[in-house]
């Protein structure tokens, strides 16, 4: 029932909307996911900082490291990383941010902001020019 009106909304109407609101959902993780692109896989991360994957899911609880949902793994945008190390910063700005959602700090990760402008952000880390080795 919508309580603001009173009027009973249809069961097979609340299903409709909530299926197209979950498809438009997995479409903006689809978005957020390739705005974060060049990625690391796990065991790339792990060699490139020369830790284990235990080492990994820590730093990432403590929000040392931006890691996406990726089916039943992660994946590690690569502005993150230059010269076998994190990035100056990042454990600073990912712990300023007040969620537990992997998908939060995203935006952070595009070359361009979804107007199409630069991201300073991104674009100070070297988003655009990366290269970890």
């Amino acid at each position: 029932m919508d309580t603001a009106t009173n009027v009973r909304v249809p069961a097979d109407l609340l299903e409709k909307d909530l299926r197209e609101a979950h498809l438009r959902g997995l479409e903006r993780i689809a978005q957020l996911r390739k705005a974060a692109e060049p990625v690391l896989e796990t065991g790339e991360v792990c060699e490139l900082l020369g830790v284990s994957r235990e080492t990994i899911r820590k730093e990432m609880d403590r929000k040392q490291l931006l890691a996406l949902l990726k089916g039943g793994d992660r994946v590690f945008p690569a502005f993150q990383f230059r010269k076998s190390e994190v990035l100056p910063g990042i454990a600073e700005v990912l712990s300023s941010l007040d969620t537990d959602s992997h998908l939060s700090p995203c935006p952070f990760c595009s070359a361009r902001t979804p107007s199409g402008a630069a991201n300073p952000l991104a674009n100070c880390c070297g988003r655009e020019t990366w290269n970890p080795w």
